[in-house]
């Protein structure tokens, strides 16, 4: 029988959600974060296990909007003030992050006999945060405001932007021989437009929201603001940055708007839909089964071992000691380490830019792929277990 395209359209967006929803409410049920329910959702229907839904651009652009609206209400939910306050921590816990994962993947590649340009891209990997799994569980956890959440969301957007550019050094040093004025160029004019935006948009959001109040189209407030949110983080993909800085950003300069309450109710319908079909997404994206032929697995199971550990305790230890000499408590400084543990994003397309390269082999990308996933599901689990020491 022969299906129309809409068909499959649907019925991948129908099965994800579905079995999202019931694995959500599964785990809900032993009190662990829904997320994960969302991710192994993707895993189980995935090429990991039962093959029934291949990565397609229909789930991928749906999960993109998901994410993004994901994204906008963290920034949306965020008070400028509070932002303000811990920015300046939220940027060196960052850096911290950054600096230890560089330094320990870098001295491990060359460690394990690959030459400079394979190590350089190796340590690239290990850096960057996935902001969307951390912000995510605190929402759930209802934890976004407190000082730990606003300091997290804070160093992983600082994190996201350092991480790109160091992968623009190191990308342009091993592809070209030579470090490119120009690419770096591209990205820090696209950070000052953004900021530049982003402070028009805070500075004029009071007669934003009065221009909006005037239409006559329904829920015409909630549309335009969503549809800024959208264009922002589309300009900060157009300069290679990714699009959760531009969404973040225009949360946060929307976010004392008059009307912004209303915005939110109406974004967290939609975040309840589309939202979890980013999890799945990436949950799907994992395929074992293309990349197990062509490694030894032997060699591989040490090096996924390795990388898993430089992985989780180097943002750990330089998220954590660093938050920590900011003064913030053991239990708070853990809480922020943690929270900086998922990566799923920004280091796969490191890895498939250096398995294309020439410069990482099978075995660290399959790795790499691993790290993704584990840290990602590790995370809100852990995350929570911090919050509940942090009460006690």
């Amino acid at each position: 029988m022969i299906f129309t395209e809409e068909y499959y359209i649907l019925f991948d967006i129908v099965i994800l959600l579905l079995l999202a929803k019931i694995l959500e409410e599964l785990v809900a049920r032993f009190r662990q974060p829904p997320i994960l329910g969302d991710l192994l959702a993707g895993v189980i229907l995935g090429p990991t296990v039962l093959g029934i839904i291949k990565v397609g651009d229909n789930v991928k652009s749906i999960a993109w909007v998901g994410i993004v609206a994901l994204i906008f209400f963290a920034g949306l939910e965020t008070e400028i003030k509070e932002f303000k306050r811990h920015s300046k921590t939220g940027l060196l816990v960052g850096l911290g992050g950054i600096i230890t994962c560089f330094t320990l993947g870098l001295v491990y590649g060359l460690s394990l006999g690959y030459d400079l340009s394979s190590s350089l891209f190796l340590a690239t990997m290990l850096t960057p945060t996935s902001v969307s799994v951390t912000v995510e569980t605190l929402i759930q956890l209802k934890t976004l405001h407190t000082r730990v959440g606003q300091v997290i969301v804070s160093a992983a957007v600082a994190d996201d932007i350092y991480a790109l550019f160091l992968f623009t050094l190191t990308y342009t040093v091993v592809s070209r021989g030579y470090f490119s004025v120009s690419e770096l160029a591209h990205v820090s004019l696209g950070l000052v437009i953004l900021a530049l935006i982003s402070y028009l948009m805070f500075r004029y959001s009071n007669l934003i929201a009065s221009l909006m109040s005037r239409l006559k189209t329904v829920e015409s407030l909630f549309t335009f603001t969503f549809i800024m949110g959208l264009s922002v983080a589309t300009l900060s993909s157009f300069f290679r940055l990714s699009p959760i800085v531009g969404a973040f950003l225009t949360g946060l300069a929307l976010s004392s708007m008059p009307g912004s309450q209303t915005v939110k109710d109406r974004l967290s319908i939609i975040m309840a839909i589309l939202t979890p079909l980013f999890f799945c997404y990436a949950g799907v994206l994992l395929n074992p089964w293309e990349v197990l032929p062509k490694i030894n697995l032997s060699t591989t199971a040490s090096l996924i071992m390795g990388i898993l550990l430089l992985g989780i305790l180097g943002k750990i230890v330089g998220c954590g000691l660093t938050a920590k000499l900011l003064n913030l408590t053991w239990t708070e400084s853990l809480s922020v380490g943690i929270g900086m543990i998922p990566r799923a994003g920004v280091e796969l397309v490191i890895a498939v830019t250096g398995l294309t390269l020439g410069v990482i082999t099978q075995e660290v990308y399959f790795s790499i792929l691993i790290l993704i996933y584990v840290s990602s599901l590790i995370t809100p689990s852990l995350l929570k277990l911090t919050m509940y020491l942090k009460r006690k």
